[in-house]
């Protein structure tokens, strides 16, 4: 009878221990790596106007600026399977070298398509503008990319009286995240990106004054990064504070 009381107390002692994988420190996340932009200019009439930026991963940035379906403003979503596999193939299968890095016509209402590819070697980067009849490769890709910015389901992080706000810090952010998370988590996450903190803004809640590297994350790239990332609840660039006379 002790030997069976010993043997289950043995196996309560075992279940009850504390896993080790929940004390690990959270690894930090994979750096996105953008593949694709196209940037579209004004003209004259209603012309589309934009810049939108696609990862690796299948995250799409939008900058969303004149004659669109969405407002002025700042975006993201996650493109579907089959577009991001035949915008990846024409990106790695085409011979870039051989394609020109100009198609341009002197007609100056014409809007300009900056197409721009982006290589884990950058001495393969490709820098292509257009306002005519391009090669196939790059007709396809600047259509698979206009059609996306007109299309796709964005969220929003970022509002056109925010983006021409001039009180706007964009080197400081603020971000709201779950008590459960701690900032050191989150810092270990967004390592690539030099994300530290610099203060807590209320000691009521898990919400942070937070510095990033300019020099390895765009300023609209790390809102988006961390505004995707599980258990952060909001994120917003500070703003200085306006004094009253």
């Amino acid at each position: 009878m002790k030997w069976i009381f010993f043997v289950f107390i043995s196996i309560l002692l075992i279940q009850c221990k504390p896993s080790s994988k929940l004390l690990e420190p959270k690894q930090e996340q994979e750096a996105e790596f953008k593949i694709l932009s196209l940037n579209k200019t004004p003209c004259f009439g209603r012309c589309a106007t934009f810049a939108i930026d696609i990862y690796n991963s299948g995250l799409a940035i939008l900058d969303a600026k004149d004659n669109l379906s969405v407002k002025r403003g700042i975006y993201y979503t996650t493109i579907d399977a089959a577009t991001l596999s035949r915008l990846k193939s024409l990106h790695s299968n085409t011979d870039w070298t051989k394609v020109n890095k100009s198609y341009m016509m002197n007609i100056p209402d014409l809007p300009v398509a900056h197409l721009n590819l982006f290589f884990k070697d950058s001495l393969k980067n490709k820098f292509v503008r257009s306002n005519t009849e391009a090669s196939p490769e790059v007709e396809s890709l600047i259509q698979e990319l206009s059609q996306l910015a007109k299309s796709e389901q964005w969220t929003m992080v970022l509002k056109k009286d925010d983006i021409i706000d001039p009180n706007m810090m964009y080197e400081l952010l603020q971000v709201n995240i779950d008590t459960s998370k701690t900032i050191e988590s989150l810092e270990k996450a967004f390592e690539p990106y030099g994300l530290k903190h610099t203060r807590r803004i209320s000691q009521f809640m898990n919400f942070w004054e937070m510095t990033y590297d300019s020099s390895k994350v765009d300023k609209y790239e790390i809102l988006v990064f961390l505004s995707r990332y599980p258990g952060v609840y909001s994120v917003k660039f500070n703003r200085k504070l306006e004094l009253r006379e």
